[in-house]
């Protein structure tokens, strides 16, 4: 079972995922300068997780994301509210068939690290 659409009356807002296109001589990560734009449900709600890194930190949101796609940690997220936090982690969740339904961003506070776009 793919994304039921049902779904998206859970999720009243919108994020724009640009992802990284290449890195320029500096090692900086240079962004897609089209981004793709999803429903979302985001959350400001602190919690603790592991990282993709493994490490325990605090998140300081989470975007529940109506894509079935993994979304790299390297892109860059532009939320509801014009912020763009760093992803601290990216899941995807799969449905009772083990299709993947929707995926699920943790951010940490402050803008995230990296490049220009």
């Amino acid at each position: 079972m793919a994304f039921e659409s049902d779904f998206l009356e859970l999720m009243p807002h919108s994020v724009v995922v640009y992802p990284v296109s290449s890195i320029n001589i500096h090692g900086e990560e240079v962004f897609s300068a089209s981004g793709s734009t999803y429903s979302a449900l985001v959350e400001e709600r602190p919690q603790m997780i592991r990282t993709a890194f493994g490490e325990e930190a605090i998140a300081t949101a989470v975007a529940y994301v109506a894509s079935t796609s993994r979304i790299p940690i390297t892109s860059r997220v532009v939320l509801p509210d014009g912020s763009e936090p760093a992803i601290m982690r990216s899941d995807v969740f799969s449905d009772e068939d083990g299709t993947a339904h929707h995926v699920a961003l943790f951010f940490g506070s402050g803008a995230r690290a990296g490049g220009g776009g």
